[in-house]
């Protein structure tokens, strides 16, 4: 039997945003006959398949009406279990961060669309003791106009930029943070209905998240507490809500204790992975 694992809204993602006109045209006719060339594809061959796998529950409703097939198995993208209680000083002491000082933390790549640059913006808005942490900053293809407004800024002192950690060191270097990001400019529905690695990976180590607040991370952090959404993303408002958590003790530490609950009951592998194993 064949199963179909959508891991993405794969068509959607190929949707050309607000930089578009930036693109010289042939490649933009070219990306748009692939993008339909894919949809025809897809809308062929889904209902071919014995079952249908996705990662979200808004992809999975948004396949089920746009193809007319059967409501998709959803299987989420949660790390194994990691008993993340201790926490960890890992950034800190990487680092060499003081006690006091507090870590905003950005996992992984570092790509146009995640508003990367507000994000940075943020800091001059924040105390001083507030630093900025790019855990993965080697991967994807938006690392030079970060760089370029940390220098306008001056805040060389204040951001990080470290390459990715390998999967067994991630979580202790996330629980080692004070709040994390996710920043998502949701110009197309995958990234509208995404449900990010690093929201379970920041749930997992009790790390406060602060997020833009699309459908399924907006639930997610309404129906845990371990975070926050924001709208609209400017620096204002980021900072606004960072500054709400951590000068805050009781309410950051409720948060981090309500991601780390939801890591425990619902969002690991080991549950995700029994809906597998029943679907087979």
């Amino acid at each position: 039997p064949l199963v179909y694992d959508a891991h993405e809204l794969f068509v959607d993602q190929m949707t050309q945003g607000p930089g578009a006109a930036s693109i010289p045209w042939p490649n933009r006719v070219k990306q748009t006959l692939a993008q339909r060339n894919f949809a025809r594809l897809e809308r062929h061959l889904i209902g071919r398949a014995a079952a249908v796998i996705t990662v979200s529950q808004s992809i999975a409703t948004e396949l089920a009406t746009r193809y007319h097939v059967a409501q998709p198995t959803l299987v989420l993208n949660t790390p194994r279990y990691q008993d993340m209680t201790a926490g960890s000083s890992y950034l800190r002491q990487r680092l060499g961060l003081a006690a006091e000082q507090r870590i905003i933390l950005l996992q992984g790549a570092v790509l146009p669309d995640r508003h990367l640059l507000e994000l940075v913006q943020t800091l001059p808005l924040l105390p001083p003791a507030v630093v900025l942490v790019f855990l993965g900053f080697n991967l994807g293809v938006f690392q030079e106009p970060i760089r370029q407004e940390v220098a306008r800024l001056g805040l060389q002192a204040r951001v990080f930029m470290l390459d990715a950690l390998p999967a067994g060191q991630l979580l202790a270097a996330t629980a080692s943070a004070d709040v994390g990001m996710i920043l998502l400019a949701g110009h197309n529905k995958n990234d509208r209905f995404a449900m990010p690695n690093k929201l379970f990976e920041y749930m997992m180590a009790g790390l406060p998240f602060v997020a833009t607040d699309w459908p399924e991370i907006g639930r997610v952090a309404r129906t845990t507490g371990a975070g926050v959404t924001v709208a609209p993303l400017t620096p204002a408002a980021l900072a606004a809500a960072v500054n709400d958590i951590l000068q805050a003790p009781a309410r950051q530490a409720a948060m981090h204790t309500a991601g780390l609950a939801a890591a425990r009951g619902e969002y690991n592998w080991e549950r995700q992975a029994q809906r597998l194993l029943e679907l087979y």
